[in-house]
């Protein structure tokens, strides 16, 4: 049942037959059956849908050299070389930091007012050890704070906004 075959697999099927018949009970890269002797005792038409005349010059392999020499059909024209992006990210670091120290800072919002500020820093270190009921691990400064402030009224988180 050769039809779901592809061209390649016939060609394939037909060169190891040709080659299991007449070099039966040689050893390969033996005098008696090396790429030479193949190559010229190849049949020209071993099959049909496969031209191996594209493949073979005169009985021999093609050279390695001739492909080599061709011109090639996908050239690489971006200049790029390999240490160039660790020097960009460098650069891109130093002007950044250039950029921010000439930037006004950000008034932090009250609840980060309220977060490092020293009078609170006991209670969020208190909350901190709680074990937290959903994941049984303890709750974490940054969790323990953000509860210690929606605890507080609205009064309360309005003062801090003020200060």
């Amino acid at each position: 049942m050769d039809f779901h075959q592809s061209a390649s697999e016939r060609f394939a099927e037909k060169l190891f037959e040709f080659v299991i018949k007449e070099f039966d009970g040689k050893i390969i890269n033996s005098d008696d059956c090396n790429l030479e002797l193949l190559m010229k005792k190849l049949p020209r038409d071993l099959d049909e849908d496969i031209e191996l005349i594209d493949h073979i010059q005169n009985n021999n392999i093609v050279e390695n050299d001739d492909v080599e020499n061709e011109p090639e059909v996908f050239q690489d024209n971006i200049d790029s070389p390999k240490n160039n992006k660790k020097e960009k990210k460098k650069k891109n670091k130093k002007s950044s930091e250039n950029n921010n120290e000439d930037k006004p800072k950000k008034k932090p919002n009250a609840y980060i007012i309220f977060k490092k500020h020293p009078d609170n820093q006991d209670a969020i270190n208190k909350k901190a050890e709680v074990i937290d009921p959903d994941t049984n691990k303890k709750l974490g400064k940054v969790k323990a704070a953000g509860q210690l402030w929606r605890e507080l009224s609205q009064a309360e988180q309005d003062e801090w906004k003020n200060k």
